[in-house]
């Protein structure tokens, strides 16, 4: 497998990606680096192939700047995927650039309206993969159906045999929930037979009582970044009780 990294993606680059890079090389054969050269020195030059840059998309860069810098880094490994020269692309770059380049230069998987953030969440039983964890604010019922396919794909990758699906919602009984999360309930329930499982609530997610937790992009992005301010707060007391 041949992998197109980002070296430009992030808050921290392009320093911490390429720490990043040599430690994945351990596990990793082929990573292809894509960026400016100049950012790179001749030990990472011989032992990575590179693909030059002249540009890269900024953290606070809009959507649309991904086509329009056709000379950024993003651009660039985005197309290199779609050309079928790597098997994947990876970035830690603007969810809203890479999330619309991935759509619009890579493409859609067939029968698939809306991409979303998968993300695995750690959790009692290993891991709970949340999707949507923030690129789809609004979504329909059969969005909620193509997000617990697609969890479940992704799960299944990770290691879980049989992976079983919650609705992230504010009860676990099926009444709960505005017309919409009601609607999806049912459409779950219906297309995905036993592998529902039914409501879940958002204490759920680090329990692990479900493999996939589905939701909108918006919900999921909350619940995200409170288990992150949680995570820092428990951190701190630690640390400060030493």
């Amino acid at each position: 497998m041949k992998i197109a990294l980002d070296i430009m993606g992030g808050d921290r680059a392009p320093g911490e990606i390429l720490k990043g890079a040599l430690f994945a090389s351990e596990h990793i054969e082929k990573i292809v680096l894509v960026g400016p050269k100049k950012f790179l020195n001749e030990e990472l030059k011989g032992k990575f192939e590179v693909v030059d840059s002249s540009d890269f998309i900024p953290m606070d860069a809009s959507p649309m700047d991904v086509l329009r810098r056709k000379d950024s880094s993003m651009h660039i490994g985005l197309k290199l995927l779609r050309e079928g020269k790597v098997d994947a692309f990876v970035s830690a770059g603007a969810t809203g650039p890479l999330f619309l380049g991935s759509t619009t230069i890579v493409g859609r998987v067939k029968n698939i309206e809306r991409p979303s953030l998968a993300i695995p969440i750690p959790s009692l039983k290993g891991f709970t993969i949340l999707i949507d964890g923030g690129a789809n604010l609004r979504i329909r019922p059969k969005h909620y159906l193509e997000f617990a396919i697609m969890g479940i794909a992704y799960a299944r990758i990770l290691g879980k045999e049989d992976p079983k699906v919650g609705l992230l919602n504010i009860g676990e009984e099926e009444t709960k929930g505005n017309e919409e999360i009601r609607e999806a309930y049912k459409l779950l329930k219906e297309k995905l037979k036993d592998k529902f499982v039914g409501n879940v609530e958002g204490r759920d997610i680090n329990a692990g009582t479900v493999d996939v937790v589905v939701t909108d992009g918006f919900s999921g992005n909350v619940a995200l970044k409170t288990m992150e301010g949680m995570a820092k707060l428990i951190s701190d007391i630690i640390k400060e009780s030493i």
